[in-house]
C-alpha cells in the first residue's frame, strides 16, 4: 500500500511538472512570432498576438487602406519553435477568401509566409519591427 501511495505521489508531481513545462514551451513558441511585422515589399504592418497557443495577425498600419486597420488577415496561427515552422489561414484580398499559409522563421527577425491558391503560390517576406521603427519610418 505504501508503495502505491508513493507511486501516485510521484505521478502527481510528474504530471504537474509536465504541465508547467508544456506551458513554458508554448509561451516560447508564441513569443517568437508575437509582435509587429512589416511586409518587405509594401508599407503594410501586421501585429501578431496569441491567445493560448493560437495566434491572429491583424492589420496594424496600412496607409493605402486605413479602414483595414484592426482587421484579422492571419487566423488560426500555430507555430512550433523547435521546427521554426507554423501554419495558419491568410486572407487573400484578390480572392476575397482565406487560404492555408505556411510560415517559417529562417532568422529571428525574418518571417516568410507562403500562400498557395490552386497551382499558384507566393512567398512573402515579413521583417520584425517595433513601434519605434514604425515611428522612425514615418518621419
Amino acid at each position: 500500500m505504501l508503495i502505491l501511495k508513493i507511486k501516485r505521489s510521484y505521478l502527481s508531481i510528474l504530471a504537474v511538472l509536465l504541465c508547467l513545462t508544456s506551458s513554458m514551451v508554448m509561451a516560447s513558441d508564441t513569443q517568437m512570432l508575437t509582435g509587429l511585422w512589416k511586409h518587405s515589399g509594401k508599407d503594410l504592418w501586421m501585429e501578431i498576438k496569441f491567445d493560448q497557443a493560437v495566434g491572429t495577425g491583424r492589420i496594424f498600419k496600412n496607409d493605402k487602406k486605413p479602414d483595414s486597420i484592426g482587421k484579422p488577415v492571419l487566423t488560426r496561427l500555430v507555430f512550433d519553435a523547435a521546427l521554426g515552422k507554423g501554419e495558419g489561414m491568410m486572407y487573400v484580398p484578390q480572392m476575397q477568401s482565406r487560404y492555408e499559409a505556411k510560415i517559417k522563421l529562417p532568422e529571428p527577425n525574418i518571417m516568410t509566409m507562403t500562400v498557395k491558391v490552386g497551382f499558384i503560390s507566393k512567398t512573402v517576406k515579413w521583417l520584425r519591427g517595433d513601434v519605434n521603427t514604425l515611428t522612425n519610418n514615418e518621419m
